[in-house]
């Protein structure tokens, strides 16, 4: 059966709920590497697809889409921006970020943007998952102990206190990193894949045109980025959560880093974005 837009999401969703029942390590990590490459893959035939009709004169069309990460306020928000924008780069998509961090205004293709939903979604609940076991272990407070760290007020070094929100904090940052490596790693497996069979196909501008395809994608998308930064009077970028960069805590780091690179992609989440991961426009 031919695959469509459709039922190739319905495809990660389903490795997704597999994976998140998977009873072994290695089931678990072959789940994940299956939904990264369909999940790349996918990209791949819909940029093809959608270069194709470019050259019949339907032109590509990105859109934007408000994401709600969670309510203004609320802790670790501009973490958890950063964490869905950074899988939002993985798969070329351009985001603005609001000041509080409670909303992403993703710009790309509508199937990416579908993909990064679903991706964020399971992960941040895998990383609530880790992180709350990692904090319940104490190690960031052994870790503390006897450190010392600079403090401004006093011009001097004090006692480290430990503190359970940097070491969430620093631990979801080290997650992300591992997992954007990892989603990377699939994306660059799932474009040799593709090459081998455009080559297999017989076909001698098989492999040019999956190359034009992914580059028109590109194109298309930073072209309407830049319009709406330019519609809006935008001149700055958002530079990431600086105050996770002045706490840093190098245990609660590692930790994460680890945990994400145990992490399921394939595995649904319950929370995450409003609606269990619903696009929200």
């Amino acid at each position: 059966m031919p695959r469509t837009p459709g039922n190739t999401l319905a495809l990660i969703a389903d490795l997704l709920a597999r994976a998140e029942g998977g009873t072994t390590q290695a089931e678990r990590d072959l789940a994940l590497s299956r939904a990264q490459k369909e999940a790349a893959r996918h990209g791949i035939d819909l940029a093809e697809a959608a270069y194709e009709r470019a050259r019949r004169g339907v032109p590509m069309e990105p859109e934007e889409r408000r994401i709600v990460i969670g309510e203004r306020g609320a802790a670790g928000l501009k973490t958890l921006s950063e964490f869905f924008v950074r899988i939002c780069q993985v798969n070329d998509i351009h985001c603005l970020i609001s000041t509080s961090g409670d909303t992403v205004f993703a710009h790309g293709m509508a199937t990416d943007i579908d993909t990064a939903e679903m991706l964020y979604a399971s992960l941040v609940v895998q990383n609530d998952v880790a992180c709350e076991e990692w904090l319940a272990t104490g190690e960031y407070r052994r870790q503390a102990a006897g450190a010392r760290v600079w403090s401004a007020a006093r011009g001097r070094y004090v006692p480290a206190k430990p503190h359970r929100g940097v070491a969430r904090r620093n631990f979801t940052r080290g997650f992300v990193v591992r997992v954007v490596e990892l989603l990377h790693e699939a994306k660059a497996q799932a474009g040799e894949e593709a090459e081998r069979e455009a080559r297999a196909s017989g076909r001698p501008d098989a492999v040019t045109t999956t190359a034009l395809a992914l580059r028109a994608k590109s194109a298309a998308v930073e072209s309407f980025h830049r319009d709406v930064l330019r519609e809006r009077g935008i001149r700055s970028s958002w530079r990431g959560d600086r105050a996770a960069d002045r706490s840093i805590d190098p245990s609660a780091w590692r930790a994460g880093h680890t945990a994400g690179g145990r992490a399921d992609l394939d595995r649904r989440g319950t929370r995450g974005l409003p609606g269990g991961g619903a696009p929200r426009r």
